[in-house]
């Protein structure tokens, strides 16, 4: 089997979906997989005090194993 980890820091827009993805480690091989996935996935967007959205940065970390 095969195990391995991608590393991506997603920048969150403040509608809650994911407008940038940056690989920052982890096999080629998984790497377009990870984007293309990250691009579907939407976040509560995070919040000012006052409740107005804001963009955001998030560190995700994306595991794979193959057998």
């Amino acid at each position: 089997s095969v195990e391995a980890t991608v590393i991506a820091r997603i920048h969150v827009k403040a509608d809650g979906n994911v407008g940038k993805v940056e690989i920052l480690e982890g096999p080629e091989v998984f790497r377009e997989a990870v984007i293309e996935a990250l691009m579907t996935w939407h976040y509560t967007p995070a919040r000012l005090p006052d409740g107005t959205a804001v963009a955001d940065t998030h560190i995700v970390r994306v595991p794979f194993k193959l057998n």
